[in-house]
């Protein structure tokens, strides 16, 4: 995931001008004040991001317990987001989230993110800013090789709770009630979602 980190700032503008320009900036964060370009994802990380945005609405939303994002900007700072954002493929917000949300960003961590890990992805290193924010979980679904981490935060720290690989048993979360598992199969293994023992979904 590369960073800009160029000497000539009208330069790095200009090329952040023409990413926003063409559409190109969708998943681009800002760590520390520092330009982080991602790469666009693959259909499958697409897909699966997708799939997940229409399990939890059905689960948080359509119950009146919160609110689903496919993707948004969180901030640790709300006098200036721009300076410093990461944007999780999925978020919950539960209703009772402190969180200030709304307009373009928001300042504090969702009750639960997800984060599909691609290639030259750094997933993983957004663990601490998500835990300066609050974020009470996070999923990270790994696809090489595949696996799903749980963490749970830990006072001021995400620690792994839990790790799912193909054929292991399932692992949980609790602010969306929710285990994961993931299936042999092929191409690739599917991903089942169980919700109170009887609701499956397979991705």
């Amino acid at each position: 995931m590369p960073t800009i980190e160029l000497p000539d700032i009208q330069t790095r503008d200009s090329l952040i001008a023409d990413r926003r320009r063409r559409g190109l900036d969708t998943h681009d964060e800002v760590w520390d004040g520092s330009y982080v370009v991602m790469p666009n994802p693959d259909m499958d990380h697409q897909r699966l991001a997708t799939r997940l945005s229409g399990v939890f609405p059905t689960l948080v939303d359509d119950a009146g317990l919160g609110e689903t994002f496919a993707g948004a900007n969180v901030t640790s700072d709300p006098r200036d987001w721009t300076q410093n954002y990461r944007v999780p493929d999925v978020l919950v917000f539960l209703r009772d989230n402190p969180a200030a949300r709304g307009g373009i960003f928001a300042a504090g961590g969702p009750d639960l993110c997800v984060e599909i890990v691609s290639p030259r992805d750094r997933s993983r290193e957004k663990l601490d800013f998500y835990a300066s924010v609050g974020t009470r979980e996070v999923v990270v679904l790994d696809r090489d090789p595949w696996q799903v981490e749980v963490y749970r935060l830990d006072g001021e720290e995400l620690v792994i709770d839990g790790v799912c690989k193909p054929g292991d048993p399932p692992v949980a979360t609790s602010a969306v009630p929710l285990s994961w598992q993931l299936v042999p199969d092929e191409p690739r293994p599917s991903l089942a979602l169980t919700a109170d023992g009887e609701r499956v979904w397979r991705l």
